[in-house]
């Protein structure tokens, strides 16, 4: 479902073994219209693109920190923020789903996103929300394709012309 290209290029199309954060490709390029807005990026062992995410499942501190911490996502249309909804570590990629028939079956994939929740933090949610879902991989080399995941709830949104 991501775009692979950007795995291996920049976001000006220049060969790179950084690559770029990236969206995924189903995803609507009208920002707000998308349920799950997954995003993808690189566990750089020099701490680039996502390795924050990696670092934070790991630390000794993560329950307190997600407790308080946001995630803050900016567009063109202005700032969403975020409450962090659901943490783990997972190899089956169900997280990646982008398009849902209707309100109950995104209710149902969210509350698969919070009973794999490792983290213990509790944030509402419901048919109607807006998350956002931060992918990197977990650099296992028994496993290629277990990655880091972290969901976040929308519960704010200030537009571009307030900033």
């Amino acid at each position: 479902p991501y775009t692979n290209y950007y795995l291996d290029h920049t976001i000006d199309g220049v060969k790179s073994s950084y690559g770029s954060i990236t969206a995924d490709s189903n995803l609507s390029d009208i920002y707000n219209a998308n349920m799950n807005n997954v995003i993808y990026g690189h566990c750089m062992k020099n701490g680039l693109m996502f390795r924050s995410l990696k670092t934070f499942m790991e630390s000794a501190v993560k329950n307190t920190t997600a407790k308080a911490m946001n995630i803050e996502i900016y567009t063109e249309d202005g700032l969403y923020i975020y409450k962090v909804l659901s943490g783990y570590r997972d190899d089956d990629r169900f997280y990646e789903r982008t398009i849902f028939a209707n309100g109950s079956d995104f209710k149902n994939f969210l509350d698969e996103v919070v009973s794999r929740n490792e983290l213990r933090v509790t944030n509402s949610y419901n048919e109607n929300s807006r998350v956002v879902t931060l992918i990197t991989c977990a650099n296992v080399t028994s496993n290629d394709d277990e990655r880091y995941v972290l969901h976040g709830v929308l519960t704010h949104f200030i537009p571009a012309n307030q900033l």
